[in-house]
């Protein structure tokens, strides 16, 4: 489908979102702060996402990670009707890579991405972001 390749790399946003972190934590490798382990009853928490576009041209590569607390067991993007599962590379930590196919002039625009970070139990929360198709 056009759509589902267009979008398979309209992950995250290319800015860090605050959150409200329950979790205990420490610093990566990076220095990014990441979960090392997550109050017991606390819902899954998305603690930071980035992307390398906001606004995505036909051919270009885009890719993205998301950074969660420790018992998030998946992590879904949502465009329209399309989505895709994130990989799983780490604890706490799903990323993503492709390449926007050229699309159709009534695709272009303005859309509302949706990551959902869910845990093995079925507890979920959701970042929306605002995404552009030039």
């Amino acid at each position: 489908m056009i759509v589902r390749g267009a979008l398979s790399l309209a992950l995250a946003a290319a800015c860090l979102f605050p959150s409200q972190r329950s979790a205990a934590q420490d610093l990566n490798a990076a220095g990014v702060m990441v979960a090392t382990h997550v109050i017991p009853g606390a819902g899954p928490q998305i603690l930071a996402m980035s992307i390398s576009d906001l606004a995505f041209r036909p051919g270009e590569t885009v890719t993205g990670h998301v950074e969660t607390s420790s018992n998030v067991t998946a992590v879904e993007i949502h465009v329209g009707l399309w989505g895709m599962t994130l990989q799983h590379a780490g604890h706490g930590y799903f990323e993503g890579t492709g390449r926007i196919p050229h699309l159709p002039f009534f695709l272009k625009g303005r859309w509302t991405m949706h990551v959902v970070a869910k845990t093995a139990n079925g507890q979920k929360t959701e970042r929306d972001l605002s995404i552009r198709l030039l």
